[in-house]
């Protein structure tokens, strides 16, 4: 039973973090049906997150009705979804192991089988940002950007990133030596959502100070992730890093600069993570994005050297300027060469695993989404 319920959670999440529809016929019909007679009978923590990603794929599922695909999908609909969810998600935060005394407080007596206890805070805010982040979907400009949403989605990434960062300060805790796939990819689009915001006109309404230090503590915390040279983590954390430095990213040809319009609009919350990568490509990359046929790209960066992310020990990074460095158990991924990236032409991100053929799912669940 416990194994039943572990697993179904990591099914429910990395369907989320890859950004792929859950399969709706079977989860709304039998499946869930059966994992609610079962739940009862789960430990506390993990009938919590039960209940968090459940709420979670419910909201993916909605989202993904609205026409996500088209630019001009409906902003009122999807701002009342977003809404309705979110609340769905804070009335569960009363209820958490850790909000009723019963989570593992002393980390140092945190065991695997308690892990859950300690993060549980942490996993229902990363399900919120995955919610959050759909107000983005809206057209920037018609009827333009939901200031009140967008500045809770601000101090929402900030508050992840800030408590994921503390949670790793405790070396007992070690985050990300054993973190989920799930809180890594939220925190680079938590990371992610935080840049398009702070170069948008919405920058006068947010505290930069604080979003430039998370974003920073997000690139620190992908670095930690790592287990080897040139892995998702690592690559994920240099082009975070040039990206921030870039003053061309989401620059149009015509001079104009959208931060918060998406191109790529079809991996649900992940299209924002995944929208950055193309941005990285096209500038550091010498790639065309597939996915922005409506006008050519800028031209690639003269100072950039084709699929190769900077250097991390290369020339100090502005970012690096008032950044507090924390000093973490794993820095063997500080340390990259490039000429492991010289060997291979592969792009920063695992292309056939984060684009595979969803033609299956996508006939199954008769969405029209242009691959």
């Amino acid at each position: 039973m416990l194994h039943w319920g572990a697993f179904a959670n990591i099914e429910d999440r990395t369907s989320c973090a890859e950004g792929i529809p859950p399969l709706v016929e079977s989860f709304f019909d039998s499946d869930e049906r059966e994992r609610e007679d079962l739940a009862p009978h789960l430990p506390a923590d993990l009938q919590y997150l039960h209940k968090v990603f459940i709420i979670l794929l419910h909201a993916m599922v909605a989202m993904g009705k609205t026409n996500l695909p088209l630019k001009n999908c409906n902003a009122l609909v999807l701002r009342s979804l977003i809404s309705i969810f979110d609340s769905q998600l804070l009335k569960l935060a009363a209820s958490s192991p850790s909000a009723l005394g019963e989570s593992t407080t002393d980390y140092s007596q945190t065991r695997w089988g308690s892990w859950t206890d300690v993060t549980d805070s942490l996993q229902l805010s990363c399900a919120r940002v995955h919610i959050m982040v759909f107000h983005f979907f809206a057209h920037p400009t018609n009827p333009g950007p939901d200031i009140d949403g967008f500045s809770r989605l601000y101090s929402l990434c900030v508050g992840l990133i800030e408590a994921a960062t503390i949670m790793t300060m405790t070396d007992q805790t070690s985050l990300p030596a054993v973190s989920q796939s799930f809180i890594d990819r939220t925190i680079a689009l938590a990371g992610f959502s935080i840049l398009r915001l702070v170069r948008s006109s919405l920058a006068p309404h947010l505290d930069l100070a604080v979003g430039k230090k998370a974003y920073l503590c997000a690139i620190e915390f992908l670095q930690n992730v790592s287990l080897q040279q040139g892995d998702i983590g690592l690559r994920t954390a240099l082009i975070m890093k040039d990206l921030w430095n870039s003053n061309r990213v989401f620059r149009r040809r015509d001079g104009r600069i959208e931060p918060l319009a998406l191109r790529l609009r079809t991996r649900l919350s992940m299209s924002i993570s995944y929208d950055m990568f193309w941005y990285w490509r096209e500038e550091f990359g010498n790639m065309r994005n597939p996915y922005n046929s409506e006008e050519a790209p800028l031209p690639s960066s003269d100072d950039a050297q084709p699929d190769t992310p900077c250097e991390l020990s290369s020339t100090p990074c502005e970012l690096s300027s008032t950044h507090k460095t924390y000093h973490f158990a794993n820095r063997q991924s500080q340390c990259i060469h490039r000429s492991h990236y010289k060997k291979s032409r592969t792009p920063p991100c695992r292309c056939k695993s984060l684009y595979p053929n969803l033609t299956p799912i996508l006939s199954i669940l008769s969405c029209q989404i242009r691959l």
